[in-house]
């Protein structure tokens, strides 16, 4: 699998690509359904999957005072996506130009403008740009607007009809409830993981 620094990334991408958008905290059965999408969608395309993510959690940039645990390390993600069938993870270092980057600017320089993209995936509750300025309905405009298509991932809860989600997987964690936590997770809560949540 590619990894691309996109801060060092000066041109656009060669190959056409499907991008999947997400924090991707913890790549849990919410990811991992964005994940497969993409990649069933670069397979019928003929597509590179390409997911982007952070180098850190956004709230825990713009919010130092009030830091957020973070369930997987960038490594643990890299690993997950490569074993989820990704092509290449773009890295973006969460910066102060990130930060007040809007919306529509993410999507034309960044997913279509460097990643080469032609089809985004993202969850249904995605947001992104300065503020949160974004979320799907305006995902569905930048896509048109730019020659994308884009699919939406469906809210994926457990069997008893918890939204799986990295929030409610720490909530479980700071319980006591490893097994709530791995049904959402799709795997057993390790031992780091457990240590980074509790830590803070």
């Amino acid at each position: 699998m590619e990894v691309y620094w996109l801060d060092r990334l000066d041109k656009q991408l060669e190959t056409e690509t499907v991008v999947c958008l997400g924090m991707f905290d913890g790549v849990h059965l919410g990811h991992q359904q964005l994940l497969l999408e993409g990649k069933r969608i670069a397979l019928k395309k003929n597509l590179t999957l390409c997911v982007h993510c952070y180098d850190t959690l956004p709230v825990n940039f713009l919010n130092q005072k009030a830091m957020v645990p973070e369930l997987t390390t960038l490594q643990d993600k890299l690993d997950l996506f490569k074993f989820f069938y990704a092509d290449a993870t773009a890295v973006d270092r969460f910066n102060e130009r990130i930060a007040h980057m809007s919306g529509q600017a993410f999507i034309r320089d960044i997913v279509s403008g460097k990643l080469n993209a032609k089809h985004v995936v993202a969850g249904f509750n995605h947001r992104f740009g300065h503020g949160a300025d974004s979320g799907p309905n305006e995902l569905r405009a930048f896509c048109k607007s730019y020659g994308m298509e884009l699919s939406v991932i469906s809210p994926v809860t457990t069997s008893s009809g918890i939204l799986v989600s990295s929030t409610a997987i720490r909530q479980a964690i700071l319980k006591d409830d490893p097994e709530l936590a791995a049904q959402m997770l799709g795997r057993p809560v390790g031992k780091a993981m457990e240590e980074r949540v509790k830590s803070i």
